[in-house]
């Protein structure tokens, strides 16, 4: 596998639902435009939001090509907000941003990077917290949750949906990248996270 993804090869597919959350939206698409890798496409699915974000959403497509909007008739709830963006996504992999959550300018390059180089299905990248006060730290349970370096085959899937007690970094959807075509599939595991 080559490790060099700087040219651009795959595509990355990020789906971003907005849900009255517009105050944070220019930082997070700005995060995700300023990303190192280029070769992305960021999905926004407004899910009925009560605020602007079909005219943000203009003004950001007019300045980035790379930007496409979804438009829900009805709330549908975050999950199948994110499932209605998943399935416009054209990238090889797929990721998932919270519309009020902001990535550093590395990260999804990071994390291709990984996931190239083991031929991952699923990388998983770190998670830093942001209090009101502007302080960052790191909750150790996410580490906590993965002591293990690469597992594989149907280890993926017990570890995914087997995971019991404090452990729950699994379980929050936003913080990987997923190969989209990959074994147990991004939509089976978000059905099975919400239970439909």
């Amino acid at each position: 596998m080559n490790r060099n993804i700087q040219c651009g090869e795959i595509k990355l597919s990020i789906v971003m639902p907005v849900y009255n959350t517009e105050q944070y939206v220019d930082r997070c698409v700005n995060s995700v435009l300023r990303q190192t890798y280029k070769n992305l496409e960021l999905i926004i699915v407004d899910d009925c939001s009560g605020g602007s974000i079909r005219q943000m959403a203009t003004g950001y497509m007019e300045q980035d090509r790379r930007i496409r909007f979804v438009s829900n008739k009805e709330n549908k709830g975050l999950f199948q907000a994110r499932l209605v963006g998943a399935a416009q996504a054209s990238g090889q992999y797929i990721a998932f941003i919270d519309s009020d959550d902001y990535v550093s300018c590395d990260f999804y390059h990071l994390l291709l990077e990984t996931a190239l180089a083991e031929d991952a299905d699923i990388t998983i990248g770190q998670t830093v917290f942001q209090d009101r006060n502007d302080r960052k730290y790191i909750r150790n349970f996410h580490d906590a949750c993965f002591r293990f370096r690469k597992i594989k085959g149907s280890e993926v899937q017990k570890r995914y949906f087997g995971q019991q007690g404090r452990c729950f970094s699994w379980h929050t959807i936003w913080n990987k990248i997923y190969k989209k075509n990959f074994g147990i599939g991004v939509s089976h595991i978000t059905e099975r996270l919400t239970g439909m």
